[in-house]
């Protein structure tokens, strides 16, 4: 499967900047090679990404000189966003979280765009979160699921 990914990024100078002089963030979406989510050929995600931001950037020669600061996921439709099956119903959301059965907690809804027949558009992913740990489950679930 191929994903693609929102990366927070900067150049870094050839000299250290001093305080105030530092380049600003940029954000750019880059889709990972499809071998991103195998677990013996991942482990260099980021210097891809790195590559792919520099060859993208047209100026930039070296790609040792960008600084990562986050990868998020994106729709798997980022390039063609009008084929996306969670555009119309759901805004574009496959997971929605929403308040939970007990005090402090949330659930995760998935929500299905195409239910069949007698069954509702969403379901249960996870129930009873609590609201310290929802972004971290959350984004495990899109790295599983492939779409945020």
């Amino acid at each position: 499967m191929v994903r693609s990914v929102k990366v927070r990024w900067r150049e870094m100078p050839y000299r250290r900047p001093t305080d105030g002089d530092e380049q600003p963030w940029r954000e750019s979406v880059c889709t990972l090679e499809a071998h991103a989510d195998d677990p013996n050929t991942s482990m260099d995600n980021i210097g891809d990404l790195k590559r792919v931001i520099a060859n993208a950037s047209g100026v930039l020669q070296d790609a040792n000189r960008i600084e990562i600061d986050a990868v998020t996921n994106v729709c798997n439709c980022q390039p063609h966003p009008s084929h996306c099956v969670y555009k119309a119903k759901f805004k574009g959301r496959r997971f929605v979280v929403e308040k939970g059965t007990r005090i402090g907690h949330v659930s995760i809804f998935e929500n299905i765009p195409n239910p069949a027949d007698d069954y509702p558009d969403r379901r249960i992913t996870v129930e009873n979160v609590r609201k310290d740990y929802v972004a971290g489950v959350l984004a495990v679930l899109v790295e599983q699921e492939g779409h945020r």
